[in-house]
């Protein structure tokens, strides 16, 4: 009696088995994910085990039908022309694979299905209502390397060819205390428009801290890409920078003003200077041509007076 009970267990257990690994065998790949890269080709997967004859087949997306293959004969959508590539010689094994090239943005979450007619190795015809197999591509493009600069007292961040938009975080190290800390900032995502990856940036101020460090998600690893920068003395204080440059152009500005003023006063008092001299020199020579006239007149003494005139003659008294 035990032995017929565990008989009757074991063959329904059997059955069962035979019937999931009949399933597993009719469809390989049926509601599956898989990763796609922006501007590579991909693979989409469906393959079935117990074909005996091929009669279509065809891959839908959506409404339009991507591909269909009818007893040797083949057509594929205009808006995938050139783009599908199918493994025909591989049919009688079981491989209905897709391979898509030029993968783009537009095909993200884009869902295929694939079905078709074809008679089973048991000479059971099956026929395509139901979707062999379902693939959802999940696209992504990997962001290049962060780059971080510093201007001043300002710290950007950029990185650009990702896909999809994702946004940059910071974190800065306290010059004070050397505490990290999160930094609160907006990421600029831009869009290309031929592409259709995207270049983010962003920006934060390093006012007191010694060291700053932007992170980028990147869908596409599954991980964050890193840049860190030491922030130079000279920018670790908006203030202090700013007023150092106000001050030294302030600085250098009244040198130039002063050394202006004091430069004219110094040739206004040069000129002044040269025309006095020349005055002196001018009284100075006359003072000595003067002094030598006096010389010369006192060295030669006063003129000798003239003899005085001779008496008139005394009158001739003879002749009265």
């Amino acid at each position: 009696m035990e032995s017929v009970l565990c008989s009757g267990i074991m063959a329904r257990t059997f059955l069962r088995l035979a019937f999931i690994a009949a399933l597993m065998g009719r469809i390989a790949t049926k509601n599956v994910t898989i990763k796609a890269t922006v501007g590579q080709p991909v693979i989409i997967p469906c393959s079935l085990s117990d074909v005996k004859t091929l009669n279509n087949f065809y891959w839908d997306q959506s409404s339009p039908r991507v591909y269909k293959w009818d007893n040797g004969n083949e057509t594929i959508h205009p808006s995938y022309e050139g783009r599908i590539k199918v493994f025909s010689a591989e049919f009688d094994s079981g491989n209905f694979s897709m391979r898509l090239s030029n993968v783009g943005v537009g095909d993200d979450k884009k869902v295929f299905t694939v079905a078709g007619d074809y008679i089973r190795q048991n000479g059971t015809p099956e026929f395509g209502h139901d979707p062999w197999c379902t693939v959802t591509l999940d696209v992504s493009a990997p962001y290049g390397d962060p780059r971080l600069t510093v201007e001043r007292t300002l710290a950007t961040c950029t990185a650009g060819g990702g896909y999809p938009k994702s946004s940059v975080s910071w974190k800065g190290v306290n010059k004070s205390n050397a505490v990290e800390m999160d930094l609160e900032a907006e990421t600029c995502p831009e869009k290309d428009p031929t592409t259709g990856t995207f270049t983010l940036t962003s920006s934060v101020c390093v006012e007191g801290l010694q060291s700053v460090t932007c992170s980028v998600y990147d869908r596409h690893a599954d991980q964050k890409k890193n840049a860190t920068l030491d922030i130079p003395l000279s920018h670790t204080s908006a203030e202090t920078s700013g007023n150092a440059g106000a001050n030294w152009w302030s600085f250098f500005g009244g040198v130039v003003v002063g050394g202006g003023v004091l430069g004219g006063v110094l040739v206004g008092l040069a000129i002044w200077c040269y025309r006095n001299k020349r005055q002196a020199g001018r009284e100075r020579v006359e003072r000595n041509w003067s002094w030598r006239s006096v010389s010369r007149d006192q060295d030669q003494g006063p003129e000798e007076a003239a003899p005085p005139a001779a008496p008139p003659p005394p009158p001739n008294t003879l002749d009265g």
